[in-house]
């Protein structure tokens, strides 16, 4: 695929970054983490195609977006009330992923690498929460699920993170597969990763102050 679309692609973060900041009076705080990862995206997104351009490693910059980006989900499920009735899970959840985070990005290996484990880690997390959240958002909202933020958030969050455990799993198990398979299986990402970008800014778009929905226990 051609750089300059790939670079493209990666920086539609912006879209959702920037309809984020315009909105951003008219939006409840309980979304805050999520808009927060939205823009440490952005951030990350720059410094990766910046990085990109010039041959350096990127690895560091995304070890750390990663790591930032799954504790902000985390706490945005936390402020839709998942934990309400289970602190200690949700204390036990951030622990994991930092220890999980530092063994294998410092201990284990160095932070210029790439975290295999920690992303598959990180993104397990992350779907089953989403499918926690989305279950009990079909039982219990009464809105268009199109308009419903939540809806569409835990949706782009399953469709991305879902595909990027496959990615990684291939990385693991089919190391020694045909080079040009892989490279596919990689570059579909990269469209994956858009649809979830543009999946995210409609969210943002559907945004209100008023809290209008309530998870049941």
């Amino acid at each position: 695929m051609n750089f300059t679309l790939v670079i493209a692609f990666s920086l539609s973060i912006y879209i959702a970054g920037i309809i984020a900041v315009i909105r951003l009076k008219k939006i409840n705080k309980i979304y805050y983490p999520f808009l927060i990862s939205i823009w440490l995206g952005c951030l990350s997104e720059l410094v990766n195609s910046l990085l990109a351009g010039k041959n350096l490693n990127s690895y560091t910059n995304i070890n750390l977006y990663i790591l930032f980006e799954t504790l902000l989900i985390t706490l945005f499920f936390r402020n839709l009330g998942l934990f309400q009735f289970q602190k200690k899970l949700f204390y036990s959840i951030i622990g994991g992923l930092i220890a999980g985070w530092i063994i294998e990005n410092i201990i284990v290996k160095q932070i210029n690498t790439i975290a295999i484990y920690f992303t598959i880690y990180s993104s397990l997390i992350i779907v089953l929460l989403s499918v926690t959240i989305l279950n009990k958002l079909i039982v219990s909202s009464r809105r268009t699920f199109i308009t419903n933020p939540i809806f569409l958030l835990c949706i782009a969050f399953i469709i991305y993170f879902t595909y990027q455990v496959m990615v990684y799993a291939f990385w693991i198990y089919a190391p020694q597969s045909d080079a040009g398979f892989l490279l596919k299986i990689f570059s579909i990402m990269i469209y994956i990763n858009l649809l979830t970008n543009l999946i995210y800014a409609l969210a943002v778009l559907w945004m209100h102050k008023k809290q209008e929905f309530t998870l049941p226990s």
